[in-house]
């Protein structure tokens, strides 16, 4: 640390320029700094939106392969709830789909 002394000496005096690039360099570090928050901000979201996703995914998966043995009875369940509006629509076109099959594999 400089001593009181040090200031009043006259090889120690700071030039109006010398000043100048120092607040220019503070002015350049300080948007710096601004960049690198606002950087590390984004990829905190982007970290926060990728674990999300990785946790859907995740629980996609594991329903997907509970249900890979049990085809059976998902289509059990479709034909034995016919009052959903949605389960008659996938029942219309499971059947309109099996007609079409049905057609295209007829001998000719």
């Amino acid at each position: 640390m400089r001593s009181v002394h040090d200031f009043d000496s006259h090889s120690s005096s700071v030039t109006a320029s010398e000043i100048d690039e120092l607040s220019d360099r503070t002015q350049n570090l300080e948007q710096r700094i601004q960049s690198l928050n606002d950087s590390y901000e984004t990829l905190k979201k982007r970290e926060m939106e990728l674990t999300e996703w990785r946790w859907v995914l995740r629980e996609a998966g594991g329903f997907f392969d509970r249900a890979r043995g049990q085809t059976d009875e998902i289509r059990q369940s479709l034909e034995e709830n016919t009052t959903t509006p949605l389960c008659c629509k996938i029942r219309n076109m499971v059947s309109t789909a099996t007609q079409v099959v049905k057609v295209d594999h007829s001998p000719s």
